[in-house]
């Protein structure tokens, strides 16, 4: 597993954050180094977004990154796996709600509710580790590829990465999105 590289950019003082930020991509995938072919445009929620944002509304960070059309399609398959998650838990509250209701006037009320959460469970926890597995099968990992799925966002206060070589490409391309510590750090003085 590579570990992700962070850098980050430059603030103005009444700025907090962008949702969506405009920036010159480097020319190579930022998972395998191939040549970019394809525009890939995705975002990035923080664990804390994540988690209560899909319920309260989170902040997503939006950008645009190059890929090569083998790690585009990964990308989009573990993007569309993410996505996922909710519509299966739906699907499964769904069949749960319906066994439920269809057993409440013969059971007592902790065996409907206990036959009605089971077959919910399995049918989410099933139906999305099939469709899960579907897609690793469809995007199997590559030797060449750092990761599975995408290999880099933009987070609001930095960039993140797997491979140092797209990061250097990244600060060189951009130097007015970086302060002069980050500059020289990863495209020199």
């Amino acid at each position: 597993m590579a570990a992700w590289i962070s850098v980050k950019r430059k603030m103005k003082s009444f700025q907090l954050t962008d949702g969506n930020i405009s920036f010159a991509p480097p020319p190579t995938c930022p998972n395998c180094g191939a040549p970019a072919t394809v525009s890939l445009s995705y975002g990035y929620m923080g664990p804390l977004s994540r988690t209560l944002g899909k319920l309260f509304g989170g902040v997503q960070y939006s950008a645009t990154f190059g890929y090569c059309q083998v790690c585009a399609d990964q990308a989009m398959a573990a993007i569309s796996i993410s996505n996922s998650f909710r519509w299966f838990a739906l699907l499964g509250l769904f069949v749960g709600v319906c066994i439920s209701a269809s057993l409440k006037d013969r059971l007592a009320d902790g065996v409907v509710l206990a036959l009605g959460i089971g077959p919910g469970l399995l049918i989410w926890a099933g139906s999305w580790w099939a469709y899960r597995q579907r897609k690793k099968r469809k995007h199997p990992p590559l030797e060449t590829q750092s990761v599975w799925g995408p290999a880099a966002y933009y987070a609001g206060t930095k960039f993140l990465g797997v491979r140092e070589d797209w990061i250097r490409q990244l600060v060189k391309l951009n130097p007015d999105l970086f302060d002069d510590a980050v500059r020289e750090k990863w495209a020199g003085p």
